[in-house]
């Protein structure tokens, strides 16, 4: 018996030694021409699902941020889906002064003003003075009662709502709480001792960590709806989105939690990672060890499909020989983040970016590879065994 070239699954073997055929576009060409109808089903469902599970591989242009002549070291701490930065940076003053970074251009805000965050709308959240929010309109100032007059303020959204906390003294437990244009609201709950807020999103949800009458380990929870939902103990929140996804730490593993839901997201094979960033399209920025017993971290993302990237690849080697370490602070939407680079006794550090490059090349994952292989492996073994017959 002859075999013919378009017959059952040696068709899929021509295809296999054929590739670029199809990435150059030839796939309807090849099924029109070279594959039985009783195939042709079959054989694109296989490579829709090729298609689908193609993973984009992620690429990152690093820079340092733009600083003012004389800057003796600088952090950041935000970014907005503008790409406005706000820094903090030492001058020869020897203060800290902050500094808005906008559309390339710099611009000292003063040492009078210690930047926490910035919003959508422009507007940056001061945490000197007691906690304000500075608009292009005036300045907001963010009342605490009397008896609690001390405030850190932590995060602010787009509505102008402020997390953060208020205490007595240094040596007092702390109340988490919340402004919005109707005053301050206490999130203290009547079990909770003492809680920070962290972080808050633009449906106004807020994340806390807290201990309790019965539990002073750290919990973990978020604030909305005037109901606290626990999300663990032993844990810490430290940013969420607007979707209501938080991230944290649970243990000594970075986590994730959406809505109730807790994933671990692992390692780079060391003992120790955190969550600190996540942005809506569902991107998680922290850290990593990637060996046992040792606690020297690399900076990591956590794409979409919860794959996990080892970002130092990106930091230029020559900073990385000079054992300098790079510390992740904020993603936003369009997946550009900020941090810092320094070394182990954190002296000096300085501010980067990295970019996400225009045009990531796909790359097929390993599923999809297994597949492609197995379908070659059966197509080459029918070719042979229909070369017998």
């Amino acid at each position: 018996m002859e075999a013919h070239p378009a017959d059952g699954i040696s068709a899929i073997a021509t295809w296999c030694n054929a590739p670029r055929d199809l990435l150059q576009g030839k796939f309807g060409e090849f099924m029109k021409t070279r594959c039985p109808s009783g195939l042709k089903s079959a054989l694109a469902a296989a490579l829709l699902f090729v298609v689908a599970d193609m993973a984009v591989a992620a690429s990152y242009d690093f820079s340092f941020l733009p600083l003012p002549e004389g800057a003796l070291r600088a952090n950041v701490t935000a970014i907005n889906n503008s790409g406005q930065i706000i820094s903090r940076v030492k001058l020869t003053d020897f203060n800290e002064h902050t500094f808005l970074t906008s559309n390339g251009t710099v611009t000292d805000l003063g040492y009078t003003v210690l930047g926490q965050d910035i919003n959508n709308l422009g507007q940056i959240l001061d945490g000197a003075n007691g906690g304000r929010i500075l608009t292009d309109t005036g300045v907001v100032t963010l009342q605490a009662p009397a008896d609690h007059s001390m405030a850190n303020v932590a995060g602010l959204n787009d509505h102008g709502q402020v997390a953060g906390s208020i205490y007595a003294g240094y040596s007092s437990g702390s109340t988490p709480v919340m402004w919005s244009t109707a005053g301050m609201t206490s999130l203290l709950t009547a079990n909770m001792v003492s809680g920070s807020a962290q972080a808050i999103n633009n449906l106004g949800q807020v994340a806390l960590n807290y201990s309790t009458l019965d539990d002073a380990t750290s919990h973990a929870g978020i604030w909305s709806n005037n109901t606290l939902i626990e999300l663990g103990t032993n844990a810490d929140v430290l940013a969420l989105n607007d979707k209501g996804q938080a991230v944290g730490l649970m243990g000594i593993h970075a986590a994730l939690w959406n809505g109730t839901t807790y994933t671990d997201l692992g390692t780079l094979g060391g003992d120790f990672s955190a969550a600190i960033g996540i942005n809506n399209r569902g991107q998680i920025i922290g850290n990593s060890t990637t060996m046992p017993n040792n606690w020297i971290d690399h900076a990591v993302l956590w794409d979409e499909s919860g794959n996990m990237i080892d970002l130092d690849q990106f930091i230029p080697s020559e900073l990385l020989a000079q054992g300098l370490i790079p510390r992740l602070r904020a993603i936003n939407d369009d997946g550009v983040i900020i941090g810092d680079i320094t070394n182990q006794e954190w002296s000096n550090p300085m501010p980067f970016m990295l970019t996400p490059t225009a045009a990531p090349v796909p790359e097929p994952t390993m599923t999809s590879l297994w597949i492609l292989g197995l379908a070659c492996g059966l197509g080459l073994a029918y070719r042979k065994q229909t070369a017998k017959a």
